[in-house]
């Protein structure tokens, strides 16, 4: 069956695939950066590159029950919202 109205969920892929994409490509350089300028050794600049992927894989087998009680667009705004709160956050983390 196709929705009357693609809108909605279209824009959650659009957004949510941007949000990955700039948090990957864009706040994790930042945040090495920042790393190694407060004087963090590289073995933890390098656990700290690698927290995005842990935190997808060990945050996985909750999505379905996010996505029944939400449901999937609702639950792509609200992950994105976090997530971009999350980002506003960063220039205050010391």
């Amino acid at each position: 069956m196709i929705a009357s109205n693609p809108w909605p969920g279209l824009s959650a892929a659009i957004l949510s695939v941007t949000t990955v994409g700039v948090t990957l490509s864009g706040i994790a350089p930042l945040l090495s950066l920042n790393l190694e300028h407060w004087g963090v050794g590289p073995a933890w600049n390098g656990l700290m590159g690698a927290i995005p992927s842990m935190a997808m894989i060990s945050v996985s087998p909750f999505i379905p029950v996010i996505v029944r009680r939400l449901g999937a667009v609702r639950a792509i705004y609200a992950s994105t919202m976090l997530a971009f709160a999350i980002t506003l956050l960063f220039p205050f983390v010391k």
